[in-house]
């Protein structure tokens, strides 16, 4: 279970998650190939039920909807073959 935090304590926590995610991109972006996507996700594990996910992307968020779109339809389509196998 996480650590109850008051407000001011969540704020100063979110602003140190999303400066370490604009380091993350910048990282990310140095090593990758120009032209290259990518999409950066934090979350914490320990609140599965209320989920606040941090990202960050050097693409137009139209195009994050369509990649995911077509990841979860592959992953859709992984369980549904796992499951034969079975």
């Amino acid at each position: 279970m996480g650590v109850p935090v008051n407000q001011l304590q969540a704020g100063e926590l979110m602003n140190d998650v999303q400066e370490r995610m604009q380091e993350a991109a910048r990282a990310v972006r140095v090593i990758l190939p120009p032209y290259t996507g990518f999409l950066v996700l934090a979350f914490d594990f320990n609140q599965a039920e209320r989920t606040q996910v941090e990202w960050v992307s050097n693409a137009p968020r139209d195009q994050i909807k369509k990649v995911f779109q077509h990841i979860l339809a592959e992953w859709d389509d992984m369980t549904f073959i796992e499951k034969l196998k079975l």
